[in-house]
């Protein structure tokens, strides 16, 4: 079975392409939702965001560090500011750094002169740290506006990955450049599966799941694209996903899809550029920001 529409010839004639990323974005997604309930600015839900940065990345980077994979970081300015050493540190380890906002506001939500400026605001301090020009971008809550597209276009992005379209990358026409949009799905998001907050809780939480239950949808789905020669891409918060059962987990998933061989496991900005470098032409689909 494949997806309707195309098939691809990955590099080294790989049977599919691997993408692990996460969104590196701490006590902000949780401070970013103080205008619905001002409780959200807790010192225990910040403490839980904190979690991220403090505890898990530690052990999601030496995680990686032992399966000899690099993934792709979505990270959020504000805590950038934060935290610089990490940021730093990230890149240092051959891991792309990726723009994901400065303060994790929907930007559906915001009048496009304060998106416009959280894009500045984020690319300068994530540029500060890595040394070099973003190529890619995921927007908070996937909820991308007109203002996001145009920003892209004229800063150069090769890609953004917050639509659900395909699975396979595909490329998008905005304003006459061809942006690679590298699509992810709720399912292979560990927040549906593990984000949960006592109080105030969210309308979109389904509770904690068990990793066991993760695993093997996670597992399923890695196979099914494996046959049909796509792209398999999970999207982790390190706040949620550094928990010990779940890096466990994890660590068997990869280590599977290791072994299973003939896999290309690369980052959102390798896999970019891939696309493009093969599919320059017309553009599968033409966005009017």
């Amino acid at each position: 079975m494949t997806d309707g529409r195309q098939t691809m010839n990955w590099p080294d004639n790989a049977k599919c392409a691997v993408a692990l990323t996460f969104d590196l974005d701490g006590e902000v997604v949780w401070t970013s939702k103080i205008p619905q309930d001002s409780a959200f600015g807790s010192a225990l839900v910040r403490s839980m965001g904190r979690f991220g940065p403090e505890t898990a990345m530690p052990r999601i980077l030496e995680l990686l560090g032992h399966l000899q994979v690099r993934a792709g970081f979505f990270v959020v300015g504000k805590l950038a500011e934060q935290y610089p050493e990490l940021v730093k540190e990230v890149h240092r380890l051959g891991h792309e750094v990726a723009h994901h906002s400065y303060s994790h506001v929907n930007p559906a939500r915001q009048k496009p002169e304060e998106t416009w400026g959280e894009f500045i605001k984020a690319q300068h301090i994530l540029k500060s740290l890595t040394g070099k020009p973003l190529r890619g971008f995921r927007c908070p809550a996937a909820d991308m506006s007109s203002t996001c597209w145009k920003f892209l276009a004229e800063f150069g992005f090769a890609y953004d990955s917050s639509l659900m379209t395909r699975e396979l990358p595909y490329i998008c026409g905005v304003q006459n450049r061809p942006i690679v949009e590298i699509p992810f799905h709720w399912m292979l998001d560990d927040w549906p599966h593990f984000g949960f907050n006592m109080y105030p809780s969210m309308p979109y939480m389904s509770g904690i799941s068990s990793q066991e239950k993760v695993y093997e949808i996670w597992l399923e789905e890695f196979e099914g694209i494996y046959e049909a020669g796509l792209l398999f891409m999970l999207v982790m918060h390190p706040q949620l996903m550094g928990r010990h059962s779940r890096l466990r987990m994890l660590a068997r998933l990869v280590e599977h899809i290791q072994n299973r061989g003939n896999v290309w496991i690369a980052t959102p900005e390798e896999i970019a550029t891939y696309w493009f470098e093969k599919h320059n032409n017309r553009p599968d689909e033409t966005i009017s920001p």
